[in-house]
């Protein structure tokens, strides 16, 4: 099995703006932007921590669904 492999370490939202691992996202489907934990920029996907959740929780999103939030 071949693993991708990343052309640029910076993983992009749908707006085109670099994302980076503590940076907060909208997630759709999410009320409150939710915090960054882990990228893999050679799937382009991204672990969010679900917000209001107790414990850390986190989602697997597609950096292409989700929106830098400031």
């Amino acid at each position: 099995m071949v693993v991708p492999q990343a052309t640029e370490h910076t993983i992009r939202d749908r707006l085109g703006q670099a994302i980076r691992e503590g940076d907060k996202v909208r997630v759709a489907g999410l009320p409150d932007p939710a915090d960054v934990q882990v990228i893999d920029p050679r799937y382009g996907v991204m672990v969010v921590l679900v917000p209001g959740r107790t414990g850390k929780m986190g989602r697997m999103v597609r950096a292409q669904e989700v929106e830098r939030a400031g």
